[in-house]
């Protein structure tokens, strides 16, 4: 862990260099634009937009119809499913692209940019500070353009997912609104119509007399768009259409809600769409920001094909944690929002060939399994992009005080267990631990891939502790990384016995990969590394009594678990395994990452590396 002292020189030096060199980096990000100069095949197989919320996929197909997949991070259905908004197809006539045809994903500008015959362009944007999409329009000669919603939640259905695996009849997500309007637009919406996954989320919760005290955050959760253009008439509910002009300027308006009607909803989205903006203003401002964005971090290597890969490796994962991280709810981990429909994209894992025909569908489906969601936030802190951590954070922290009291109702004892998958309020997800618990024990999970594989809290405590590390954010410290890592400390040392004056881990997982083991490795550096983090905090934030009682858990923990091989000491994946592999998770590096035990500057770096030489997977 670095001391502050060296943080903050970092910090500073960093910012000097990058004054020094931003102009000049700025336009090293153009190395990484994406060309095509072919139409797509499908629909699916389309270039990514995004303004931290609100996304697109843009693609053109083969007879000229430009298609945009429109998606939003927070547009959760009362089914908790991530829903895309809509597809939108644009007829251009003449047909643009007869003859010739470029589509570019222009990385600095967050835009992408298409061309074809008779000079037509369009250059399409989301505004990186407004929920606003803007499609601009030229050629050198006249042209028609038609614009037609294709949605497909035209009807309520029942929904049976692994988040609510067990219900025996799905859970309902009703149809979406088109909306019959005078505006020379189209306009539909989602309306969240009822509780029944929250209830459910709560009962199996196990409490008595549970008094809810967490926002339902899908609660009358209202989301849609409002599509409208320059002199565009409305031919019906789902379509306009513009006269024969040289440039056309269609706008594309989202809005996701919490309110208590859809009157209130269009009120709002009305209110967005008449506010006077300057479109060069607009524009400018967007580039402004992206610029930042772009400034803030970079890697750019040259001399082999390897350095150039690495570079533009580290731009596509920026952007890709910019399209989506500045929400309300974390980044979906399998597929974020631009996931395809698996109708034209199937799905080819270790069991096979999957499709489904609803677009809706993703593979695991909407569970936020921890080892998964967390991946894009551990490359965040590096790139500066502190504030797009905080929906990762907040998703913890909405459920700490219900997990609090299901640890108390169904161990009887304080503390906080954090099991590995998680449902939108921060609860574990009624499907996987068990809505029937016929045979179930208090506190048991129904899951056999999670029944005691229950690291994430920790691992959430050690990187809120890395985050007031880069930050030094006090504030965040006594109200988020203390309030939580002390409970998850606390669930350890009061749920498991004790052996030879040490905590004891018998039988237990280590993560899904070995079902049945003693002091499995990422308990054990999981409980050491947050401890660690803890009593280094300036003691200005902490009590006397928080710190002596760290330190004796801290004497408590089992020494780090290693074994032998080819005659060099290695670290293992616990104290004794006696289950087969099931998995391909790595438990023995968990000490290496994420609990930064062994490294780069720390003691025994020769171990790690010799573990990873001969790692179990």
């Amino acid at each position: 862990m670095w001391p502050h002292f060296k943080i903050i020189t970092f910090i500073l030096l960093t910012q000097i260099f990058l004054h020094s060199c931003s102009r000049k980096e700025i336009s090293e990000i153009d190395k990484y634009n994406v060309s095509w100069n072919e139409p797509s095949k499908i629909i699916p197989d389309g270039m990514p937009l995004g303004n931290g919320t609100t996304g697109l996929l843009v693609s053109v197909l083969e007879d000229g119809k430009i298609w945009v997949s429109l998606r939003h991070v927070d547009a959760w259905s009362e089914a908790h499913r991530l829903l895309k908004l809509g597809n939108i197809e644009i007829t251009v006539t003449p047909n643009p692209f007869k003859t010739s045809f470029k589509q570019e994903l222009i990385l600095k500008k967050g835009a992408i940019t298409l061309g074809g015959d008779n000079g037509f362009k369009s250059k399409i944007w989301i505004d990186a500070n407004n929920s606003v999409i803007h499609l601009e329009n030229s050629s050198n000669e006249k042209f028609k353009l038609e614009v037609k919603l294709h949605n497909w939640r035209d009807k309520a259905k029942n929904i049976r997912e692994t988040n609510f695996n067990g219900v025996p009849e799905g859970i309902l997500e009703s149809a979406d609104e088109i909306v019959e309007n005078d505006k020379d637009a189209i306009i539909w919406y989602h309306q969240n119509s009822h509780n029944k996954a929250f209830g459910i989320a709560m009962d199996a919760l196990e409490i008595p007399n549970l008094d809810t005290n967490i926002p339902n955050v899908l609660e009358n959760r209202i989301f849609g768009a409002w599509v409208s253009g320059d002199e565009m008439i409305g031919q019906s509910k789902t379509s306009l259409t513009s006269e024969l002009k040289k440039k056309n300027h269609l706008k594309i308006y989202t809005l996701v809600q919490q309110v208590e009607s859809s009157q209130k909803w269009m009120i709002e989205l009305e209110s967005s769409i008449n506010k006077k903006g300057n479109l060069k203003t607009d524009w400018k401002e967007h580039l402004t920001w992206w610029s930042n964005f772009w400034n803030k971090s970079y890697i750019h290597l040259t001399g082999t094909e390897d350095a150039e890969t690495t570079s533009a490796g580290y731009a596509y994962a920026m952007y890709l944690n910019a399209m989506a991280g500045r929400a309300e709810f974390p980044i979906v981990w399998n597929g974020s929002i631009f996931s395809p429909s698996t109708n034209e994209v199937p799905v080819i894992n270790h069991t096979g060939t999957r499709s489904n025909k609803d677009p809706d569908f993703r593979p695991w489906g909407n569970i936020m399994l921890h080892q998964n969601v967390r991946l894009p936030y551990y490359s965040m802190y590096a790139s500066g992009q502190f504030d797009m951590v905080k929906p990762f954070f907040k998703l913890y922290m909405r459920g700490l005080p219900l997990m609090k009291e299901h640890t108390k109702a169904v161990f009887g004892h304080e503390g906080t267990v954090i099991r590995e998958s998680t449902t939108l309020w921060g609860v574990v997800a009624p499907g996987i631990y068990g809505i029937n618990r016929e045979g179930l024990e208090p506190g048991q999970q129904e899951s056999v891939w999670h029944r005691t594989h229950w690291q994430s809290g920790l691992e959430v405590a050690n990187f809120m502790a890395d985050y007031y590390q880069y930050t030094l954010n006090k504030i965040f410290a006594r109200d988020t990384l203390i309030p939580f890592a002390s409970e998850v400390v606390k669930f350890f040392d009061n749920h498991w016995p004790h052996r030879n004056g040490k905590l004891y881990f018998p039988h237990v997982f280590a993560m899904e990969t070995f079902r049945d083991t003693d002091n499995p490795m990422p308990l054990v550096a999981g409980l050491r590394a947050v401890l660690n983090q803890l009593l280094i905090l300036p003691e200005e934030l902490t009590t006397e009594t928080d710190r002596a009682y760290w330190k004796s858990l801290l004497t408590r923990v089992p020494q780090i678990p290693l074994r032998k091989r080819n005659g060099k000491t290695i670290l293992a994946n616990a104290d004794t395994v006696y289950s087969p592999k099931v998995n391909v998770e790595v438990s023995e590096l968990y000490a290496v990452f994420p609990y930064h035990l062994y490294g780069i500057g720390l003691p025994d770096l020769s171990i790690a590396q010799e573990t990873y030489r001969n790692r179990t997977i």
